[in-house]
């Protein structure tokens, strides 16, 4: 760092008032000079406005010269108006009016021409000039209307005697730079004088963008065409910047590309890719200002705020609207180049410092300002346009704005009429009917999408994009269904008039067949003569055959022989083949140059010579064997190497002599006659040594083969002279045969003829039987279409209203649930069109009689979608709608459905969160393949913009899409489905405009259908088999039915030529009405069978009423956290599994009985073992309350009270209520009084409670819900009695609610039923992972680590890895599971939270595996297929002959491949059973049989599984704490389990003490003290623990006791007592007090507390059976299961008495708890709507703030105050200064905040980040951090804190008056009470001459009350104030005392505290009590007061016994 002097720099800073940060500290405006720039006066703006027009005038007429003084006073005098009412808000926070807007109008006026601009249209120019500027701006109509208001009122003031109202207020005023002048001038600005010259114009330049870039298919209705005109000016001023606002598909990017488009501007947009970010964006930046900078270009720079990727682009942006400079957009270097290449052009200029760089940049930046117009396009919904603008101000000062309002209902219909009247529906009246009723659909949407949300909690938009969608759909719509009937109209109509024409040919064919005939039997005759004689010819050629036959039959047996002789010969020839080729391999190997080299040895080797000599030996001539084989003799043997080695090769191996190998042989027996010995010695000499090993091997051969040759000459002689006598008798029978075969060629041409005139008969036959079959079987269909034809004619006009349903329908419907839908359709839209008499059919069915039929619903049916009636409607949704689907399917029903639909046609299911899912896409895209793109979060990823609105680039005949930075080939065959998991996902406007939003989410009587079928499948399986194939039966009836319909009238309609000749035509109406009747046949049976069936599985309704009520409280959960999700294929793996569990009964009412219980307690136990333990008991009631209201035992006026808690205020208590009834809960008990239904009823209560003293005692019991209530109130059923709790008892509220739930469901539903880890490890599959959400102090690797010990799975043998998460981590976590996946072991992945990106890879992963077990299951379900139907086939003699299909089914007792096989999907709930698909599944038979099908199964290519395969033994787990960032995939797909320590004192004890197995109880030789002192360590861990539920009374603060806490105590206790003789209790207590269990601790006063626990539990009295707690003693030493025994049967009922605590500690936390558990399932349940007329937030703000203002008190006069205290001020004066000091300052800070957020909500300044929070806090009636932070410590809500804020001023103010001490001092009242504490000190210690630091203070409690002190104390202070937690003070015996039932907070009296020395104190009997500033203690400690007491001390610190300064009840 070094230091730099900056000289010669001034600062000019400037700020608004108004707006931004507009505070300034004083220590930095002291540095400047001031200056205050206001407004101008209106002279001043006379004056220089007037001279611009003037001036501007001066060459126009005098008339227009005369304009220029009005206009500028107008546009003042308007200026001024406009400030004046629309004051900037929260809301309409860019309502800033300042000069900015003046000079725009004086800048449009400037664009006019003498030669086109009279006086009139001046004056309209400037009321358009003033609309842009300020009526653009306006958000509403109310604000636009006023705008109106007040231009007119100018108008008429300044140019009313100039040109009339009407001539100036004639509609459209539209001015636009579209004008091109005679002289060649172009974009002249100019009034317009029609929309239809206007849509002329544009229309024309649309077509031309169109065609040079992507079509935009825009609709230039009026609107549109004014927003265009509006841009178009925005792009033509000078540096003009426009800000266009509007929801997403309102249309701003198209108007603006097409206005930049006509403003000759090229359009610059970025690409936003997946990885784009701020660096991309820079460099495009640079790339822009480089072109309109050095290049001088014109660009149109256009982005949205989905494009906004990153918040550093909007730096960008500001920087580039308010100056043009961007500091760090062009590094040092780029700058000095972009500088250098401006030179020239500056010089060019004329300006004389072109050299300077500073004028080249500037000059550089001034081209770019110039050229470059930005096009900011934003959404106003939510906060996020808000805050930009006002963290980045020049994105709204230095635009133009331009806001894109909602369309009214009149620019609704005349855009739907412009639209519709190009199509024909029956005249103008109707089409305004119509254009009326889709208005009247758009605006119902809006209206009950507000409802939607308030009662759903569900975001649904409409937008302009929705509105044309809806009647491009419609006119799309009616135009098909108009040709479809049209079609079949004439289809019907052709058919008939085919049948006709057959009718008339059948007389003619009668005639013709009757000639044909006679012809027929004088051919027949002739032929059969001829016959007779052939026959006679064939019998001599049979004899001479059979002779021929013989002798061939002699022949072929000698052929035989010799083959098989000479394949003998062949086969021992070809043994020795090898032996030749590896002795010709030798010598390949050898070459001149080793030969030459072996032929150079001069003593070589003798086994090289012995090599040598056998060689020279075997080539020898056999009449001359060399007798000299020595080295010599070799060698001239190898003389020529050359032609020795050719001599090798053309050796005649197959006749050696026998002499030279007899020779050769002894050599060759030699040791080392081996090629490989003789390698080591010479390479060519080996090779020599193979060649002569080999030859004489196959000499060898070759001796044994010449005999058989021999023998096989032999035969081949003997088949030669066989040949030939079979030569002449062959010869022989061939004459005979060519004799006959011309007798059979005259036969058969004879009888070809007969066949001829035979067939040709037959054929007319045919025709007439044909003939005669259409007439007679198209009889009835002959009446029957000409019935259709009148039919289908009359509803062509019907067609207008059912489609105008139906499209609205598919356009708007799909989000809404199932009542929404059918109030807006039967309610409304249905309603609307019947008052509008437009046609329509009388109780349509919208979806089945417009959008789809039965057959196509059965197709979807079978395909997987469920048969629910809103599963149908949005299947028919999804296949009509003109946007892509995006379906809201978190139960995935919908994207099944899609699979299976699309799987033919070759589907890509891809997610964006994979690294290749636009390379999906684009193969999609070009090759017309469907794609999914499934998983998608709220935001859509911006790069499918393109895709999304279908945005095409047409080039030829081609079309292309922009994709990113590449343009793709657009198949139009590609299909996009979008799919999201997310339950409730709030879209913005822009993809509810892009897309068709489709709720999948699964129905309850949807779901009921299906759990139906899956419980009588299983209970029924005959049953629900036939109703299954029933039903496809039927559904694919259906279909062929219409195919066979639609097929018949196509060949009727297209046949060509002689219809009587086709076939096809008659064999298809003959199937139709076959299939008819069969249909007919099988409707009757069906009726029956459908009403057995019926009535048979309604038996088992119950079940699956249960079922689904179980799934729809379960899937609620994921309100209350995250990680609560749930899918459906989990919920229906359990359930399935639950049925299997049910006990099994003879009746099958009982057996219902069975499996309702079964169902309900098995995913009651699978759900609420994934929960917190807080959350546990809010589902056992939301399960219990829904069972109760399914049966109707519920009164839902009670049950809303119960959830509700309202309370009426207002009625006085009566006296005999008030001493003991609070005012709330005499307020719940009124509303009480008004619920009906009770006996007796609620409304005798008030009055009984004044009545009867019995309802005190009731009240004021500890248990009260255990106790009877008073008189005939016993008589209230057990749910009544839950509302008089409520009201009386709410701290009783969640303990009755358990005793209700153990009630009404069983106990089973509110105990915590610890579930061990093995079995949840049981229902866990190779994808379905373990997820372990965490708590603080749990770790559950161990857990896991021991059951993989147990079942084998040791990090050892690398089958267990545990990898923690963090940084650098996630490339060890894929290796642990892709090792783990291919070879089987457990991944254990801890704090999985901690890597939030990563996670999605996570997914993906897990997603994978899944395929991959799913294709292995699908393999092992083939092959388990296949090897079934193999055994049937082997086992079953008749079925060896049968095809598969026919072959015997399984028994009855064998399961069937279908059932033994689950097929698993990928992102669905693996069930365990899926697994067995991975083992053989061999049926039943002999080992023999097994291995054979085995063996069959590995050779079968079908059977063979391509790709990875993943081990049965892969298991996951996964550990992290609650987090939103887990992707909800993981979470349904895995088995949750919660660990946290359980509720209740013995489930406590138990889970410590099961911390030990057997063996740490017998680890010490002293077993009765280490059992005793274990055992009361376990007691001690479970009561801090459980403590904690206690809050601040319990423990200060919280801490993570853990169990290894626990165990290492019993370690170090072990080790103690080994190594003591005695037992070192003080030891002991130290070592678990200060450094286990406290080291954790962070409070002293907690730390206190831990010491007296173990002082009390860790002692010599455990040994001696002393009491841990009242009513439990410490048990002997006892075996492990003997303690658990003991914690069962002994440990007392749960009480705070147990933990030391009086019984009112818990009434706080359980009224606390009760609360928030009915607060949440309220939060669960549906709003009931409303609204009424309750003030909006803004007013309630308004009117709180007022009241604050009003009541703030004033400020201290702290300068007076010091003035009169002077220097001799005492401790307790100077301590009340203090506080006047710190009232002021927070009372300035509340002044200052609160007179901003006024004038931000009157508009006068603008709403800043903080305004808005103390806005929000304001309105929630919480105290704002901001004066919290220079406030006192509160727990108190505003208005309570507001009047403590007084009451605390109250006492300074009296102090202040007299400078003196009050007689009593509220110590509460103090910001720093702990300061007057000390000062009491002080000043004792002043008055002795004492230390300070050796004072301590002694405190004396009277028996008086404020009102009763006469003086101030004489030594001290009188002190009041304070309230008692956890005791009382008794006044009679003025001691610390147990509470009273009830009284939580009693009011200590007034306190007397004097300062004395420590070592003077007698703390004897006293107690050191701590004091807090509220209840929430820790924090907030004071000091310390010693009270008397009689108890030890040590039971008030276990009590938690200490005084609060504030309490809040």
């Amino acid at each position: 760092m070094t230091l730099k002097d900056v000289v010669n720099v001034q600062f000019l800073s400037a700020m608004n008032p108004k707006a931004g940060a507009f505070n300034i500290l004083d220590r930095l405006q002291r540095h400047y000079g001031v200056f205050a720039c206001n407004m101008p006066e209106k002279g001043d703006l006379q004056l220089i406005y007037g001279q611009i027009l003037s001036g501007h005038f001066s060459i126009f007429d005098r008339d227009v010269q005369n304009l220029a003084e009005p206009l500028t006073q107008a546009t003042i005098e308007l200026h001024r108006a406009v400030m004046k009412n629309f004051l900037p808000t929260a809301i309409k926070f860019h309502y800033q009016w300042n000069l900015r807007e003046m000079s725009n109008i004086i800048q449009g006026l400037m664009l006019s021409l003498p030669e086109i601009h009279d006086v009139p249209m001046l004056v309209r120019l400037w009321l358009h000039e003033c609309e842009r500027t300020f009526s653009d701006r306006m958000v509403g109509d109310d604000d636009t209307n006023t705008y109106s208001e007040l231009a007119q009122t100018v108008c008429k003031q300044f140019f009313g005697e100039v040109v009339s109202m009407d001539e100036m207020l004639v509609q459209p005023n539209l001015f636009g730079p579209f004008h091109t002048l005679p002289t060649g001038e172009e974009s002249v600005y100019t009034q317009i004088s029609s929309y239809n010259n206007l849509l002329g114009f544009l229309g024309g330049k649309l077509n031309d963008y169109n065609n040079d870039f992507p079509a935009m298919n825009l609709v230039l209705f009026n609107q549109a065409m004014e927003h265009i005109c509006r841009i178009s000016r925005i792009l033509n001023n000078p540096r003009g910047n426009a800000l266009l606002v509007g929801v997403g598909g309102s249309g701003k990017q198209s108007l603006a590309r097409l206005a930049s488009f006509i403003c000759g501007l090229d359009i610059f947009q970025i690409q936003v890719t997946s990885t784009y970010g701020i660096f991309d964006f820079r460099a495009e930046v640079q790339e822009v200002y480089k072109k309109c900078g050095q290049k001088g270009a014109t660009y149109s720079f256009i982005i949205t705020d989905s494009q906004v990727v990153d918040k550093q682009m909007l730096v960008y942006l500001n920087d580039m609207l308010a100056s043009g400079y961007i500091p760090d957009l062009f590094a040092p270097d780029e700058r000095e180049g972009v500088e250098g290449a401006m030179v020239n052009e500056v010089k060019a200029t004329g300006h004389p410092d072109y050299g300077n760089k500073d004028i080249c940049w500037e000059f550089f930046i001034n081209k770019v300002r110039n050229n470059l117009h930005v096009v900011l396009c934003f959404s106003p919904v939510g906060e996020q346009f808000r805050h930009w603008c006002m963290q980045f101000p020049a994105l709204a000062n230095t635009t133009t704005i331009n806001w894109f309002h909602s369309w009214p209902h009149q620019a609704l219909v005349s855009v739907a009429s412009r639209f519709l009247s190009e199509i024909e529906l029956g005249g103008e009246e109707m089409t305004e009917n119509v254009a009326q009723h889709m208005a009247y659909c758009h605006e119902a949407v809006n209206d009950i999408s507000v409802t939607f949300r308030q009662n759903e909690k569900r975001y649904n938009y409409t937008t302009p994009k929705s509105f044309l969608e809806l009647i491009t759909l419609y006119k799309q719509m009616l135009g098909t269904k108009r040709e479809a009937l049209i079609d079949k109209t004439d289809r019907l109509v052709m058919g008939l008039k085919k049948l006709k024409e057959a009718s008339e040919q059948v007389r003619e064919l009668q005639i013709v067949l009757q000639k044909e005939q006679v012809i027929v039997a004088e051919k027949a005759e002739a032929t059969d003569n001829l016959l007779q004689f052939v026959g006679q010819e064939k019998v001599v050629v049979g004899e001479q055959n059979d002779v021929a036959e013989v002798e061939e039959r002699k022949t072929n047996k000698i052929v035989n022989e010799v083959d098989a002789f000479a394949k003998e010969c062949q086969a021992d020839l070809a043994a020795a083949k090898p032996i030749v080729d590896a002795a010709l391999a030798a010598l390949d190997q050898l070459d001149k140059i080793s030969l030459t080299e072996l032929k150079s040895m001069t003593k070589p080797p003798d086994d090289v010579v012995m090599v040598a000599s056998a060689v020279m030996c075997l080539t020898a001539d056999p009449k001359r064997i060399p007798k000299d084989r020595s080295w010599a003799s070799c060698k001239k043997m190898m003389a020529n190497v050359t032609s020795w080695l050719k001599d090798l090769l053309a050796f005649d191996q197959n006749n050696i002599p026998q002499v030279c190998i007899d020779v050769v042989v002894p050599m060759l027996k030699h040791p080392n006659f081996n090629p490989e010995i003789i390698m080591s010695k010479s390479h060519a000499a080996s090779s020599l040594c193979a060649w002569v090993v080999n030859m004489v091997k196959y000499h060898e051969i070759r001796c044994e083969v010449r005999p058989k040759e021999e023998r096989l000459a032999e035969a081949q002689d003997r088949l030669a002279s066989s040949k030939s006598s079979l030569k002449k008798i062959q010869d022989r029978v061939a004459d005979l045969r060519a004799k006959l075969d011309g007798l059979v060629n005259q036969f058969e041409q004879a009888r070809d003829e007969k066949q001829r005139i035979e067939e040709q008969a037959q054929r007319t036959q045919d025709k007439l039987n044909l003939a005669e079959r259409l007439v007679n079987g198209l009889a009835d269909e002959n009446v029957r279409w000409g019935n259709t034809i009148q039919e289908l004619r009359e509803c062509t006009n019907l067609l207008i209203g059912d489609v105008l349903l139906a499209s609205a329908f598919i356009s708007y419907v799909g989000p809404f649930t199932r009542t929404f839908r059918e109030t807006l359709v039967n309610d409304r839209w249905i309603a609307d069109i019947r008052q509008r008499g437009i046609p329509m059919t009388l109780d349509l069915d919208v979806v089945l009689g417009v959008m789809t039929n039965e057959a196509e619903v059965a197709g979807w049916s079978n395909e997987g979608l469920p048969a629910d009636r809103i599963s149908t409607e949005n299947g028919a949704i999804v296949t009509n709608c003109t946007r892509w689907p995006l379906m809201i399917d978190p139960q995935l029903q919908g994207v099944k459905w899609v699979k299976s639909r699309e799987e033919k046609n070759g589907i890509k299911v891809v997610q964006t969160s994979q690294k290749d899912y636009l390379q999906q896409l684009v193969v999609c895209l070009e090759n017309g393949l469907p794609c999914l793109i499934e998983s998608l979060n709220e935001s859509v990823d911006p790069i499918l913009e393109p895709v999304l609105a279908r945005q095409f680039i047409k080039k030829g005949s081609m079309m292309f899409m922009k994709l990113g930075d590449k343009e793709v080939e657009y198949n139009t065959n590609f299909r996009l489905y979008l799919q999201t998991k997310l339950g409730n996902p709030h879209y913005k406007p822009e993809v509810a405009a892009q897309t068709t939003l489709v709720n999948f989410m699964v129905t309850e009587d949807g779901l009921e259908d299906q759990l139906l079928a899956t419980v009588v499948n299983l209970e029924r399986p005959d049953l629900e088999d036939q109703r299954v194939a029933l039903l496809r039966d039927m559904n694919q009836m259906k279909i062929d039915l219409q195919q066979c319909e639609e097929g018949l009238l196509y060949e009727l309609s297209n046949a060509t030529g002689d219809i009587l000749e086709n076939v096809v035509l008659i064999e298809n109406l003959e199937n139709t009405k076959k299939k008819a009747q069969q249909i007919s046949k099988s409707m009757a049976a069906a009726k029956k069978t459908t009403a057995t069936i019926a009535t048979n599985r309604l038996i088992y309704s119950p079940v699956a009423e249960r079922g689904s009520l179980l799934f729809f409280q379960i899937d609620q959960l994921s309100k209350i956290d995250h990680m609560y999700q749930f899918s459906l294929e989990a919920f229906e793996v359990v359930f399935n599994k639950s049925l299997k569990k049910a006990i099994k009964a003879d009746a099958v009412e009982q057996r219902v009985t069975n499996i309702i219980q079964s169902i309900t307690e098995t995913i009651f136990a699978f759900t609420s073992r994934g929960l917190f333990e807080k959350h546990k008991l809010i589902f056992s009631t939301l399960l219990c309350v829904a069972i109760l209201r399914k049966k109707g035992e519920l009164d839902l006026g009670q049950l809303a009270f119960l959830i509700q808690g309202p309370r009426k205020f207002g009625i006085d208590r009566p006296d005999a209520v008030a001493e003991w009834c609070a005012e709330p809960n005499w307020a719940a008990v009124q509303a009480l009084s008004e619920v009906e239904g009770a006996t007796p009823s609620f409304d005798l209560l008030p009055a009984d409670m004044a009545e009867h003293n019995r309802w005190k005692l009731w009240s004021e019991t500890e248990k009260a819900e255990e106790e009877k209530m008073p008189t005939d109130w016993k008589n209230l059923t057990s749910f009544q009695k839950l509302l008089v709790l409520r009201c009386l008892r709410p701290d009783r509220l969640t303990a009755a609610l358990e005793h209700f739930i153990s009630e009404q469901i069983g106990k089973n539903y509110i105990n915590d039923q610890a579930v061990g880890l093995d079995v949840s490890f049981q229902d866990s599959t190779p994808t379905t992972p373990v997820f372990f959400i965490l708590s603080p102090g749990v770790d559950p690797v161990k857990a896991v680590e021991s059951l993989g010990q147990k079942l084998g799975f040791k990090e050892d043998d690398n089958k267990f890895f545990n990898v923690s998460l963090g940084q650098g981590q996630e490339p060890v976590a894929e290796n642990a599971l892709e090792t783990c996946f291919e070879h089987g072991g457990w991944a254990m992945l801890n704090n999985i939270h901690l890597t939030a990106k990563w996670l999605l890879r996570l997914e993906k992963h897990l997603d994978r595996y899944a395929v991959i077990y799913t294709k292995m299951a699908m393999m092992a379900k083939k092959r388990a297929e296949k090897r079934l139907g193999r055994r049937n086939l082997a086992e079953s003699p008749e079925g060896q002959n049968l095809p598969e299909s026919e072959a015997d089914p399984p028994a009855a007792d064998e399961p069937t491949p279908e059932e033994n096989t689950e097929e698993v999907k990928p992102n669905e709930e693996a069930d365990a059973d899926d697994l067995d698909l991975l083992s053989p599944m061999v049926p039943t038979g002999t080992e023999a049989a097994a291995d054979h099908i085995e063996d069959e199964d590995d050779d079968d290519p079908e059977l063979q599984m391509d790709g990875p395969k993943g081990h049965p033994d892969f298991r996951v787990f996964l550990a992290a704490e609650p987090s939103a960032n887990i992707p909800i995939g993981i979470l349904q797909r895995s088995i949750k389990l919660t660990s946290e320590p359980p509720q209740g004192l013995r489930q406590n004890l138990a889970r410590a003490v099961a911390n030990f197995s057997d063996e740490p109880w017998e680890m010490s030789s002293k077993q009765q003290e280490f059992k005793s002192v274990m055992f009361s360590l376990c007691f001690f861990h479970a009561v801090v623990v459980e403590r904690k539920k206690f809050g601040a009374q319990g423990w200060n603060r919280s801490y993570p006791f853990n169990p290894g806490d626990l165990t290492t105590c019993v370690d170090v206790l072990a080790n103690y007592l080994e190594d003591r003789p005695k037992i070192p209790w003080e030891d002991l207590r130290y070592v678990f007090g200060e450094i286990m269990y406290g080291g954790h601790i962070t409070d002293d006063w907690d730390r206190v507390l831990c010491r007296n626990y173990l002082s009390y539990l860790i002692n010599q009295d455990v040994l001696e059976g002393g009491d841990l707690c009242p009513n439990f003693p410490a048990p002997p030493a006892l075996s492990f299961k003997e303690y658990l025994n003991f914690i069962a049967e002994s440990t007392p009922p749960e009480s705070p008495v147990l933990y030391g605590l009086h019984p009112n500690a818990e009434i706080n936390f359980r009224t606390q708890q009760g609360d928030s558990l009915l607060r949440t399932i309220h939060g669960l349940q549906s709003a009931a709507g409303g609204g009424g007329a309750a003030s909006s937030a803004s007013e309630k703000v308004r009117q709180t703030v007022d009241e604050l203002t009003g009541s703030l008190p004033e400020e201290h006069n702290l300068q007076e105050i010091a003035e009169r205290l002077e220097d001799d001020r005492t401790p307790g004066q100077h301590v009340f200064y203090q506080e006047c000091e710190r009232l002021n300052m927070l009372v300035a800070r509340m002044k200052k905040s609160l007179q901003d957020l006024d004038l931000g909500l009157k508009g006068s300044l603008s709403m800043s980040p903080a305004m808005q929070q103390l806005f929000d806090d304001i309105n929630l009636n919480m105290v704002p951090d901001s004066w919290s932070d220079v406030a006192y410590m509160s727990l108190r809500p505003l208005a309570s804190w507001f009047q403590n804020l007084l009451e605390r001023n109250q006492q300074l103010s009296n102090f202040t008056s007299e400078l003196q001490l009050p007689k009593v001092v509220y110590l509460s009242y103090f910001f720093n009470p702990n300061a007057f504490l000390t000062a009491i000190m002080q000043t004792t210690a002043m008055q002795y001459n004492y230390d300070l630091d050796q004072m301590s203070l002694v405190t004396e409690v009277t028996k008086k009350w404020p009102d009763q002190v006469d003086a101030a104390a004489r030594e001290g202070a009188h002190v009041f104030g304070m309230f008692m937690e956890g005791a009382r003070w008794d006044m009679a015996t003025s001691t610390v005392e147990e509470s009273k039932m009830k009284e939580l907070y009693p009011k200590m009296p007034v306190m007397t505290i004097k300062s004395l020395p420590a070592n003077k104190v007698d703390y004897k009997d006293l107690y050191a009590c701590p004091v807090y500033k509220t209840q929430d203690r820790g924090p907030g400690f004071v000091s310390t007061l010693h009270l008397k007491t009689k108890s030890p001390p040590r039971r008030w610190v276990i009590g938690g016994v200490a005084l609060l300064l504030d309490v809040v009840e």
